[in-house]
């Protein structure tokens, strides 16, 4: 089977959450003996850096979208229906670039990283594309929703509530146009259908590389953050732990540290340093978790599964986590990790992991158990290959899979 990755952003370095689920999938499809090609949406935000491509181990092209918010269009979008955040994915040149590859490459299946890869799926289904499988990272307009629901301001409220209801809209458009939806949580399976999406769905978490670890980690006694400083519900939920929880930590813990890592870091985050808080970048998560100490995931909104979280307990590291940060992961609080959803869980917890080295120890040694019984990466390649035999009529030959000639011709 030739299968076409549509990637939101380029899977080379600095590794965010997304680019390692997305690495995780075509390793995953590659291990069923699937070939990958892959097309990846290179935006201002995410550029590539041709100095950190190195040895990509897929072949890929990708396609330049200008997605910058332009005023003007915003502003003139308030008067149709369409989603602004969808429609500055929906490029010509894009969605051309895509039926291209499918027929130069004879490509069986498409599979869309995530709704924003077809933002032109009708221009895709004019051309007679139709197997298109969706991975969904997230539900998209769920994001927004609850984005909408922290803010203070009326007027910005009301806003965001008519975005993430344009969106989605628009979500549940595309969710019924592809020929099935491969959801990374129960949770947001169980709200597409309530939205109404009528195709398969199957749930197939995330994969990552289960560590072969020599010796257990010697953890620092500090707290870090590592995410994405361009995702709206990281910046958000930083702000709410710098400004909520870390005065009383630094009150109970007066010399614990905070490291606050990823890229695209705010100005403002970065003048925090003499309330003991460090900045840093970290361009290698697994090289990053073993020199630090215990994670905080203080997310307000999103969707999803956190894939740095999963990425954390296969190291034993670990983790406090808010409900919705933990959103999607079957993992057992204070066993696997830790949830605490108020300022006061989260001193209390805070204080009592650096207090109590017993407890640890155990929770690092579970955490590891609990990811390599659920994420190793063949786990997830077998499940989406499976699916997509049910979903197109695929039949297995010579160890690899073949579309069936008439569902080729459909």
């Amino acid at each position: 089977m030739k299968l076409l990755q549509l990637c939101h952003k380029p899977l080379f370095a600095p590794l965010d959450g997304g680019k390692i689920a997305m690495n995780a999938m075509a390793e995953g499809f590659r291990s069923q003996g699937v070939e990958i090609h892959q097309l990846m949406i290179e935006t201002p935000s995410h550029k590539i850096n041709q100095d950190l491509v190195g040895k990509h181990a897929f072949a890929w092209k990708s396609s330049f979208i200008d997605t910058q918010i332009n005023i003007a269009s915003a502003f003139k979008n308030l008067f149709n229906s369409t989603s602004y955040n969808l429609s500055r994915f929906d490029n010509s040149e894009y969605n051309n670039q895509i039926i291209k590859e499918v027929k130069d490459s004879q490509i069986d299946v498409v599979l869309a990283e995530g709704i924003y890869t077809l933002a032109g799926i009708d221009k895709l289904e004019d051309a007679g594309l139709k197997n298109i499988i969706l991975r969904a990272h997230n539900v998209e307009h769920l994001i927004w929703k609850r984005i909408a629901n922290q803010q203070k301001n009326p007027l910005k409220r009301c806003y965001l509530n008519m975005m993430a209801n344009r969106l989605r809209r628009d979500e549940l458009k595309i969710c019924n146009k592809v020929a099935g939806i491969i959801a990374i949580s129960e949770v947001d399976a169980e709200v597409f259908r309530s939205m109404g999406v009528t195709v398969p769905i199957t749930v197939v978490g995330i994969g990552v590389e289960i560590p072969k670890l020599s010796s257990k980690l010697t953890l620092k006694e500090q707290l870090f953050h590592l995410g994405s400083m361009d995702w709206m519900p990281n910046v958000e939920g930083i702000d709410w732990f710098i400004k909520n929880v870390w005065p009383q930590v630094r009150i109970v813990m007066p010399d614990l540290k905070f490291v606050l890592a990823g890229y695209n870091m705010p100005e403002r985050f970065k003048q925090l340093e003499n309330r003991g808080i460090e900045v840093k970048e970290a361009k290698n998560s697994a090289e990053f978790f073993k020199t630090e100490g215990v994670m905080i995931v203080p997310l307000q909104s999103g969707s999803g599964i956190r894939v740095k979280i999963v990425e954390g307990l296969s190291l034993g590291i670990p983790v406090i986590s808010t409900k919705v940060g933990a959103e999607g992961i079957p993992a057992t609080d204070k066993k696997h990790l830790f949830i605490a959803d108020t300022s006061e869980a989260f001193v209390l917890t805070i204080s009592e992991l650096f207090s109590k080295p017993a407890l640890q120890a155990e929770i690092s040694e579970n955490a590891i158990t609990f990811a390599d019984e659920n994420y190793r990466i063949e786990r997830l390649g077998e499940k989406s290959c499976q699916f997509i035999r049910d979903s197109l009529d695929f039949e297995d030959t010579t160890g690899t899979f073949t579309i069936s000639m008439a569902h080729r011709q459909r």
